[in-house]
Order: structure tokens, then C-alpha cells, then sequence
């Protein structure tokens, strides 16, 4: 499929949001949202600002127990209730990170159960005039790419953003985000990984499983305070591993920071904080690097500027997130092509819900 053919088929794509929710109520059954966390909330939010009510929450039965309620509702045993697939609607109520992600494609895929998914409002990022006005720039990030997952990844991802409409998700969903066939040649033992946005330490622990210890050193920068403290906890005192409770940028400097204790902490010019970030290059110094990765709430770009130096010098493998900017498909894999020229890119689509973890892999 030809980028110019996707513009043509734009003109026909619409929000579905508001029928899918008419399409929810119709069936006049109770609605349960599968998830009972954060996501599962900002889903209830948008169904109820669309006059759809939530009668409760399932989990999964590790997940479960007797008589726990979430928001005011109860908490069922998801596998109980699939089993009377003609008396629920079931809306997806999580992302699908790390251990999750299976049970949520299988969630998308079951045809035995009445099933709906959609993106809340607030979480698209790019609209149609959007795409009209870069389409150039969109159609060059489409040909860069190298192969037809690929550009379907990208298409399908375009069409979440538009539609609203999660089963697109279950189109493109690969597993094993950042440490894939794409990335496996990173693993070596006499170069380092540089993890950014390392969180409570979760990426840094897939890393070591699956790179089998085979690396010199690891850099895990992490600026929220809570998340740093996890991090800390669990890799402290390793010598292997340097822990920096800063964030990365194009620039040592200081900049305000939202901090939420999760996955969503992020730096803004309405943040309460001022937190210490870095360059790359200044940190790793001489060290050399086979694997950046990036998950940094939209400082991705400035990061890749402040890690200039260490790109050229060493083409370390990249896996970057490519979702939190509109412009990210467009100005990531540009400039790292100015970087390096022989960088092969490639993008895969990992959580099978939600909007979150488009990730652009450079592979020299």
C-alpha cells in the first residue's frame, strides 16, 4: 500500500467513539470493563461522559479476589463471566504491558464474548488535518521504513489515533517489546545499555534476562523520585549498574517536572518540581554503548540530541518511543538518519491496547 492511497481512505475515517458506545448500549446487557486499574478508570470516565454505565470490572483470576470492588463496583472473576458470554458486554479496561499483553490480544480476538475497545479522547494526539498538513513528512517516515509490518504498523496506528477504534491494535500487536529479533544483536558483552525512562527497574531486569548478563554496564536514568526509589532498591550497590536520579536532554540543566509516581511522570512547564537532567554523551563518556532505549514522556528528541556524540560514535542499536508527540513519527527517524545514514528502521506496535508503545527501532 502506497502512503497516497492511506490519504485517500483518510477522507473516509470518522471518530467512532460515540457509535461504538451507542453500539455498547444497545445490547441493553451489563457492561464490564476487563482491568481494574488506572486504565480501566480513564475508560469508565469516557463511558460515562457517553451515557454508557459501568455495572463493574473483571480480572483475570490471579488477580481476583472475593469481594474486592474498584471505584464503588465490584470485581469479578473475568473467567466466571466469559463463561456466560450472552449475559455481558465487555469493554478493555488495560494497556496490556509486560505480562498482560497476551491476555489482552486474546481479549480482542475472542469472538465468543460481546467485546468493545476504544481509546479515550484525551489520548489521541494526531487528527486528520494534521496528517494532511505533514502529509509529505508522513509519507517520507512510510518509505524509510523497511519492511510491510512495518507500514502497516504505522497505518494502523493512524487509524487508532483517528478512529478511536482499539481493534486496530490487534492487526500489527508484536510481543516482547525492546528486546526482540530486531535488538538481539545488542547483546554484548564488552559494550553497555543505556536505559531511559528506566521506571522501578522493569526494563532494566528484562535486559538482564534476556541479554543472559551479557553486557559490560548498565546506565538507568530515572527522574521521578518514587519510581527512582524502586529503581534503587532493587539494582542499588550493583557495580555493573549506574543508577541516576535525573532525566536525559539536550542539555545539563534543570527543568520542571510533573511527578506521579508511575509511568506517566513527565516534564512540563506546569510541573511542581525541578529536576536535574543530563546529556547522554557527558554520561557515558568513552564507554561504549550497543543499546539505547527510550521511553521518556516526550523528551525523546532533545535526548537523542544530547546523545549525538555516543550515535555516531558507536551506531548502538535503538529502540525509541514513538507516540508521545504528534511530530514523533516524523522528527525522530529523520534526525537519526541525519545521525547515522545506515540506520534501518523499523516500527513494531507492542501493547495491544491503548495508543502507547509505538516503538521505532534504528538498527545499524
Amino acid at each position: 500500500m502506497k502512503f497516497e492511497s492511506f490519504l485517500d481512505e483518510l477522507a473516509t475515517l470518522k471518530d467512532e467513539r460515540a457509535e461504538i458506545c451507542e453500539q455498547i448500549k444497545s445490547h441493553g446487557l451489563p457492561v464490564i470493563i476487563y482491568g481494574a486499574a488506572e486504565w480501566a478508570q480513564l475508560i469508565t470516565d469516557e463511558l460515562t461522559a457517553r451515557g454508557v454505565d459501568v455495572a463493574g470490572y473483571a480480572v483475570d483470576a490471579e488477580y481476583f479476589k472475593p469481594d474486592k470492588t474498584y471505584l464503588k463496583r465490584p470485581v469479578y472473576n473475568f473467567a466466571e463471566l466469559r463463561a456466560q458470554p450472552e449475559k455481558y458486554v465487555f469493554v478493555l479496561g488495560m494497556v496490556g504491558h509486560l505480562e498482560n499483553s497476551i491476555n489482552v490480544l486474546h481479549f480482542l480476538c475472542d469472538e465468543k464474548i460481546i467485546r468493545y475497545g476504544l481509546l479515550p479522547s484525551s489520548f489521541s494526539k494526531i487528527s486528520k488535518e494534521y496528517i494532511l498538513s505533514k502529509r509529505d513528512e508522513f509519507a517520507k517516515t512510510f518509505d524509510m521504513v523497511e519492511d510491510d509490518l512495518s507500514r502497516e504498523t504505522m497505518l494502523a496506528y493512524l487509524r487508532l489515533e483517528i478512529t478511536g477504534n482499539q481493534f486496530w491494535n490487534a492487526k500489527v500487536y508484536r510481543n516482547n517489546e525492546y528486546f526482540n529479533e530486531l535488538t538481539a544483536a545488542a547483546i554484548d558483552g564488552e559494550r553497555c545499555f543505556a536505559d531511559c525512562g528506566a521506571f522501578n527497574g522493569d526494563t532494566v531486569e528484562q535486559f538482564i534476562k534476556w541479554s543472559g548478563g551479557r553486557y559490560k554496564k548498565i546506565f538507568a536514568f530515572e527522574p521521578d523520585a518514587e519510581n527512582f526509589t524502586a529503581l534503587e532498591k532493587t539494582f542499588g550497590g550493583r557495580e555493573e549498574i549506574s543508577l541516576f536520579h535525573c532525566g536525559v536532554y539536550d542539555r545539563k540543566t534543570f527543568l520542571a517536572f510533573d511527578s506521579s509516581g508511575n509511568m506517566d511522570s513527565n516534564f512540563n512547564a506546569n510541573g511542581a518540581e525541578k529536576i536535574p537532567v543530563e546529556k547522554i554523551d557527558d554520561i557515558v563518556g568513552e564507554e561504549p554503548v550497543s543499546l539505547i532505549k527510550m521511553d521518556i514522556e516526550g523528551s525523546e528528541l532533545p535526548a537523542l540530541h544530547g546523545a549525538a556524540t555516543t550515535i555516531k560514535r558507536d551506531k548502538p542499536f535503538l529502540a525509541i518511543c514513538a507516540y508521545h508527540k504528534a511530530e514523533d513519527l516524523i522528527m525522530l527517524p529523520q534526525f537519526i538518519k541525519r545521525l547515522y545514514g545506515g540506520y534501518k528502521f523499523y516500527l513494531r506496535k507492542h501493547p495491544a491496547s491503548s495508543n502507547v508503545s509505538l516503538i521505532l527501532y534504528a538498527v545499524p
